[in-house]
Order: C-alpha cells, then structure tokens, then sequence
C-alpha cells in the first residue's frame, strides 16, 4: 500500500494496494530499447539498503522457498510501496504474502554517543516458522512497529504483538511456540522529558547536534526490555536468558576457547581475526571436528576472508567468500577441506554479492552487477554455474545501458583503487564527450554513487562520460593506526588523505583526456559525505574541473560549534583549529569561505535540512563575491535522503546542472526554464533572480 507522506507518515495508513511492486512475468523486449531515465532509477525494486549489515533472506525449512522484503520507491505519492514475498527456489512466480506499511528507517547509534535518525531503510528479513507454515516479520503502521505473521501460502496476515513501543529486533525460540522481542521504552519516556525541559529551555550540553535540529538527541546507550510472547495465548513475560541469547549476533555467543570471530553462521567452520588494524583486521578460515579439536586453515588463499563461512555436504568441506585482486576489487568463493589441502577456487567476480548462505550444494546470493540490479542467483558449488532464480526488475533488460569499462588505478603514492566508465549511450569513438565523476564507492549496479544521488546511467544516456571511483585505502588506516581518532589524525597531516583521494580521481581523467575520449574543459565532479569533502578540496587544489554538485558542505571554522560539544572534541583532538585560532594556513587549504574570490567554477549544494546550516558560511561568502553557486534545502531529510520525490528531483536537478553548466543547454519554456534563468543570472553575475519574492507573491495573488 502507499502512505502518501502529506497524511503525515508517521499515523497514516492508505488505502490504494501497490499494484507494481510485484514484478511482471517475462523479461523486456531487447529489439526495442530506451534510453535510461531518472524514473527507473527511482523505481528500481529494491531487496534491502545498500550496505548490508545483517542477513537480507532466510531460507525455509524445508530448503524450497527464500522469503524476503521487496522495496519500490513512487516519487508521485512520496512513498513506498512493500511487500513480503516466498520467492520458491524453483523458479515458480513469488507469492505475495504482505503488503504496505511505512519506511521503517534506521536510527544511527554512537553518532557522538548519541542516537540520530537516518534515511537508510532498516533491514527487514522475514523469520520462518518452524514447520514453514508462515513468517514473522517488522512492520510499521500507524507510527508503531510491531511483529506481524504472513501464512507463507499468501492467504492472510496479521500483527502478533501489540507493543505499546516500537519493537526493534525479535526472534523465534525453537520450538516455535514463543517470541522474543526487544523494545526501548525509555526512548518514549525522554522525549516526553524533552517536551516538559523545553517549557524552561534546553541546557545546551553534549545531547546536541545543533545543526540536526535544535533539540537534545537521544543517548546512544537506551535501556532494552526484552520479553517473551506466547503464541497460543498471547500472554508475555520476561524473557529468561536462554531467550535473550536468541536476539545477541553470533558473535556474542559461547564459543570454543580462543574463538573470537567476526561473525559465525556454523556451529563448525568461523572467519576469525589473528591481526591487523582495528579497522583493517586479518583474517583467516577456521573449523572445528565433532571432537572439538580445531584446526585453522595455514594457506594463504584463507587470509582476508571475509565475515562468514560455511560447513556444506557431511561436514566436511567449508565455503568461504574473500576479497583479492586489484584493489581487492574481486571477490573469490573458495572451498576449504580442513587439512593441509590447498583452497579449490570455485568462482572470481567482480559482482558485488550483497548477502549470501548455503542451500545444499549451492550458494544463494543476492547479486548485483554493473550493469543489473540485485537479484537473487543460485550459485552452483561444483561448477561456479550461476543460475537467476528471482530477478525483482525484468523491465531494466529493455533499457540502453552504454559500454561499461574497468579501469585498475595506482595514484601518485603508489595506492590501488578502481574506476568504472559508463560510456555515453550513443558514444563515437573520435569523439571527446563531457565527464561526471561519481564517488567513493563503485560496486555493484552503478546506480547514484553513495547516497545515490547521481544518476549514472541517466546522465550517459544524455551523452556524458561517467566515471564512477572508488576511494584508495585512508592513509591513517594503512599506517596502523589503533583508533579512530589515531587514523584521522594521521590522515589530516598536511592534507595526505585528500591528496591521494584526489590523485586516484585525477589519474584516470588524465587518462581518458590522453585517450581523446573526454573533453578536459568540460569535466564535473560529485559527491556525497566524505565525498563532499573531496569535491570542496578539488575546488582549491585542481584545476581538471568545470563545476561541482555537493550533497552537502561544508568544512569551515565553525563546523564545531554547528556539529556540537561532543563532535567539536573530536575534531579538537583530530588536529582541527578551534576558534580561538585563527590558523589561516590551514584554513587556506581546505575552507571555502577564504578562498571564496580565487574559486572559479559554479557548486551546486542539495542539502538535507538537518545538514544545510553547515553549507550556509560557504554559500553566503560565495555569493558575496559574485561567484556562481545555488543551494537547495530538502525538508525532512538526513545525510542518506530518504523521500523519494526529493531523491527524483535532486537525479533531475543533476541533470539539468550538468546540461546548463558542461553543455551549454537552456529550456526553452517550463520550470526547468526558470531554474535555469537563474543560473543564468549567477553567471553573469547577477546574485538575485529577475523576480523578487515579494513580486512572485503579487503574481500569485
């Protein structure tokens, strides 16, 4: 169902099904294909956010059925249309067991020890039921989160808890016969708190993140009640600890002496960490007998697992996912016979496999590609075969997609890292087009960049060479460093971190301009977070690009005081000045606002209303001195914007940007026309548009 956000989100509940979030039968024709939109970008059925923190589909029983959430962005109703589906392995149409609900979004813990909200969706992964007769499942209507049931036949759903708070995780016992969920209700009982401190103001302290709102934040530490619900009479108690042990990541659980993993999904075979940095660890493949006896893989090819393996067959043979080749841009699916045999390769890729776990002689996974989005495949463990067992978005094949080229980077120190070309849709070899650079991570269907807010196919179908990068190792990370705050520290000495980001983006542009493939005066450069960083170091320090778009800015004198007491500390203890110095060296290679009358291409800022007052020193020195720059403030927005008409008009904004500002294009007639006359304006150095705001008030009126 669709939740129009104008009802307000949060207690609305529509009444109009989703009649496309279930994909159509058949692939699209390939004889008539399009160019790519920023519609279907939008509209991508989605199986779970980007990053991957926890699993995405369980498997049934009975091992014949997955069951997973399925996403559809609709920009005309700002919504999103969910379902839960039992997709069968057999390749039979998926059965639709639920629909609607609101965007359960993720709330970020730590952020300065604190808890913010987010746009990221929260992973939704359906629990199966013992004898796979249904699923459990998190849904929110009315503004609440509860457990629901789905009959996996698809005949009904309904709530099982009616918690007076949100619940944020559950788990089924094995009997099947209870449920155990965790709720915060302190988090109801503070912000009520909130409402009475404010009736005699805030204390300004370390709850506030002043450019987030202007409000205390929750505390990142918040009391969990844990309780047991039974099934068959709907009575709830305390959960004991056997039952709490459900709901802590395997991890956390007893383990044999010595055993410290990342993660372990066998009950015989861990990747566990033997060294390295805190963020970088070394890893290797380990397996336990039935006699307890353990025994760790010495070969080489075990090194740098990544977080899971798995025993298969009678036990004796492990599968492990590790990352290698350049850049350690590959992914290789290996299997291990505990002993002194050598790893069997089974499969290399450069496809980004999002989330994986075994079924028989297989490997469910859920894979994307360059060029397709996430699909589930059936990997087949004696071959390597893959096999699509569920694709969410058949239309995408109906679409033209241009040539897709790997580049392997080494950048002035030496550092590896990858690009992605996406060449322009009609491309002529001969020909230079202009360029975007998308950032900091290239992996996966080349959608938006991080934030997905770039729209990379859409901008090579209007003849743009996109180059889509991904960042080198933090230089702070490579040094060893033993904290956060270490590895920062090391990278903002003399700006090293930010120089080689720029190098690894410089390196392959400079290649592409010797080719004769892109235009060296007509070049633009995105990014979103520490993208945005780069991108506001490339304006003082390159002179490859034209103009820029930020997804938010900016790092200035008075970040700390914006980013609040805890934050500022940090940044203290980082290396940057406070404002009792004035330190205009550093300053100088980094700040917008000192630069302000030697930047010489136009920026574009889209920015969330919780993160625009940091833009704000930037955009007004910038305007003060007659350069061309534009901002604008997406309400009810985060660092990851969530809302989709926003996410349609910042692809749409890009677009016209980049036409406006690398191709010269003006519309002739409608509002891309008056968008674009302002730009227009900026310019030729005009700071305000033709018509006031107090003249467009008459003209409504």
């Amino acid at each position: 169902m669709f939740v129009a956000l104008a009802q307000s989100p949060d207690t609305a509940r529509a009444a109009a099904p989703c009649t496309s979030v279930v994909p159509p039968t058949g692939a699209a024709s390939a004889l008539a294909k399009r160019d790519v939109l920023p519609e279907d970008l939008l509209g991508l059925r989605d199986i779970g956010p980007y990053e991957v923190t926890s699993p995405l589909f369980t498997v049934s029983p009975d091992g014949s059925s997955v069951a997973l959430q399925l996403r559809q962005a609709d920009a005309g109703s700002n919504s999103y249309c969910q379902a839960i589906l039992v997709v069968p392995l057999s390749g039979a149409r998926p059965i639709v067991v639920d629909q609607g609900g609101d965007l359960i979004r993720a709330e970020l813990v730590g952020v300065a020890d604190l808890t913010v909200g987010s746009g990221i969706p929260e992973i939704i992964a359906p629990l199966w039921s013992a004898d796979g007769q249904w699923v459990a499942f998190l849904k929110k209507e009315y503004g609440r989160v509860q457990v629901w049931k789905a009959r996996s036949d698809g005949t009904g759903s309904e709530p099982l808890t009616k918690s007076q708070s949100n619940i944020t995780r559950f788990a089924l016992t094995p009997d099947g016969h209870s449920l155990v969920f965790v709720t915060r209700p302190d988090a109801t009982g503070l912000r009520s708190a909130f409402e009475q401190e404010g009736l005699e103001g805030f204390h300004y302290d370390d709850r506030f993140i002043p450019v987030a709102g202007s409000e205390p934040q929750l505390p990142g530490a918040l009391r969990e009640n844990i309780e047991t619900l039974n099934l068959a009479t709907g009575s709830s108690r305390l959960a004991t600890d056997a039952e709490r042990a459900l709901l802590l990541p395997a991890s956390m659980l007893p383990k044999p002496a010595g055993y410290t993993p990342i993660d372990r999904r066998s009950l015989q075979a861990w990747v566990e960490t033997v060294g390295g940095s805190f963020a970088t660890p070394e890893t290797t493949v380990k397996y336990q007998y039935s006699t307890g006896t353990i025994i760790t893989c010495a070969n080489v090819l075990c090194s740098q697992a990544r977080a899971s393996a798995w025993v298969i067959g009678k036990g004796e043979r492990v599968i492990f996912l590790r990352r290698e080749g350049w850049a350690n841009g590959t992914t290789g699916i290996y299997e291990w016979v505990p002993g002194p045999k050598v790893p069997r390769l089974i499969l290399d890729t450069t496809d980004y496999l999002a989330d994986c776990r075994p079924s028989a002689d297989t490997l469910l996974c859920l894979r994307e590609t360059v060029t397709e989005p996430r699909r589930l495949v059936q990997i087949d463990l004696r071959t390597g075969k893959v096999k699509t067992i569920f694709d969410p978005n058949p239309e995408w094949a109906g679409l033209s997609l241009g040539r897709i080229r790997r580049m392997n980077v080494r950048n002035d120190l030496g550092l590896e890292s990858t690009a992605d070309l996406v060449y322009p849709v009609r491309y002529r070899a001969g020909q230079r087009y202009p360029a975007v650079v998308v950032q900091y991570v290239s992996r996966g269907l080349l959608r938006g960049g991080v934030g997905d807010e770039y729209p990379i196919f859409a901008l090579a179908a209007k003849g743009y060479a996109v180059l889509s990068v991904n960042r080198p190792p933090h230089l702070g990370l490579l040094a060893g460093a033993g904290d956060l705050i270490e590895a920062e520290r090391a990278n903002l000495r003399n700006w090293a971190n930010r120089k080689s980001i720029l190098s690894s983006i410089e390196t392959p542009l400079r290649q592409l301009i010797a080719e004769g493939l892109i235009d060296p005066k007509k070049i633009g450069i995105t990014g979103l977070s520490d993208g945005s960083t780069t991108v506001q170091y490339a304006m003082l320090h390159s002179s490859m690009f034209a103009t820029a778009i930020m997804s938010g800015c900016c790092w200035e004198r008075n970040q700390g005081a914006l980013l609040g007491p805890q934050i500022d500390r940090t940044f203290t203890q980082v290396g940057y000045p406070n404002l009792l110095v004035s330190a205009p060296d550093f300053w100088h290679q980094i700040s917008i606002v000192q630069n302000a009358q030697t930047i010489g291409i136009p920026l574009l800022i889209q920015a969330a209303d919780s993160e625009y007052l940091s833009a704000l020193e930037a955009y007004t020195a910038l305007r003060q001195a007659h350069k061309p720059v534009d901002l604008f403030v997406f309400p009810d927005e985060f660092h990851n914007k969530w809302q989709p008409a926003h996410r349609l008009a910042i692809y749409r904004r890009t677009i016209r940007w980049f036409d406006f500002w690398l191709k010269g294009e003006v519309p002739i007639a409608g509002p891309d026309a008056k968008e674009v006359q302002l730009w227009t304006d900026l310019d030729r150095g005009q700071l305000e548009p033709k018509h006031s705001p107090v003249e467009s008030a008459k003209q409504v009126n």
